[in-house]
This record gives structure tokens, C-alpha cells and sequence, in this order.
């Protein structure tokens, strides 16, 4: 039983690869404050019943962020309005899916109603090329930088 969960562990920590974030925060946007913590690299996203396995020539990577309302009332964010784009291709890659940030991959709705002044977390996931580096994610027009360190 040991060996069955050292192996687990092996593989989870060879398939996740965190990537250093530096200042990657826009305020002000729809009177929202929009906050990404941290990025990982993988390879693929398990979760209750599904496997999703990225492309050929794709990777995952997961945006932790999280999502402050600043106005007076309650708004409504759609986080499938936020695209990872990369910046010499001016490519936009579109939302996997979106999730709670829990030890277990459970999967939320695209849309939330936030309260004035609270906040909310999700984890985002998108498909993207190994062979490029995203730059910023785009919402409604604005950019987040992503200020990723490899």
C-alpha cells in the first residue's frame, strides 16, 4: 500500500511544474480587481469521472486567481470572457474550465455573483502550445500580465 502511494505522489509531483508569478494584477476592470496567485504547468486535469488530456503539442496550465469586487453593488463576472494570449502571435486561447481551488478538481460555473467588496477564488484552465510562453490574459479589452518567470 506504501509503494502504491509513494508511486501516486511521484507522478503528481513529475506532471505539475508551479511557475513563479510577479506582479500580475489589474484593478479597475468592470469594478473588479483581478489577482492571478500563481500558474502551474500540466499535463492533464483529472477529476470526478473525467480525464482531460491537452491537444498534441498542447499543455495545461492553470491560473489560481482570485476576483475582487470593489463596487457598491452586487456584480456578475463571466470568466469565460478571459482568454490566455500570447503576444507575437496575438493568438487568444479560450477557457477549459473553470474550478474551485480545492485539493479536488471540482469543476464551477463560468458566471458568479459577487457581493460588494468580497472576493472569490477559481482556478482556470487553459490549452496552450509547449513551445510558447503566454504573455498576458485578456479581459474585456484589458490586459493582465502574467509576468511569468521559466
Amino acid at each position: 500500500m506504501n509503494k502504491i502511494l509513494l508511486l501516486l505522489f511521484s507522478v503528481f509531483v513529475v506532471s505539475c511544474v508551479t511557475l513563479k508569478v510577479n506582479n500580475s494584477k489589474i484593478e479597475g476592470i468592470d469594478d473588479f480587481d483581478i489577482t492571478i496567485y500563481k500558474v502551474n504547468s500540466i499535463h492533464n486535469q483529472a477529476g470526478w469521472g473525467t480525464r482531460l488530456v491537452p491537444a498534441k503539442g498542447h499543455t495545461f496550465l492553470r491560473l489560481h486567481l482570485a476576483i475582487k469586487n470593489v463596487s457598491n453593488e452586487t456584480k456578475q463576472i463571466d470568466v469565460d470572457s478571459l482568454y490566455l494570449c500570447h503576444q507575437a502571435s496575438m493568438t487568444k486561447y479560450p477557457l477549459v474550465g473553470a474550478y474551485l481551488p480545492s485539493a479536488i478538481n471540482l469543476e464551477t460555473k463560468s458566471t458568479k455573483k459577487i457581493k460588494p467588496n468580497k472576493s472569490i477564488e477559481r482556478v482556470l484552465l487553459f490549452s496552450f502550445p509547449k513551445k510558447q510562453n503566454p504573455d498576458f490574459v485578456l479581459y474585456k479589452d484589458k490586459l493582465i500580465p502574467l509576468g511569468i518567470s521559466y
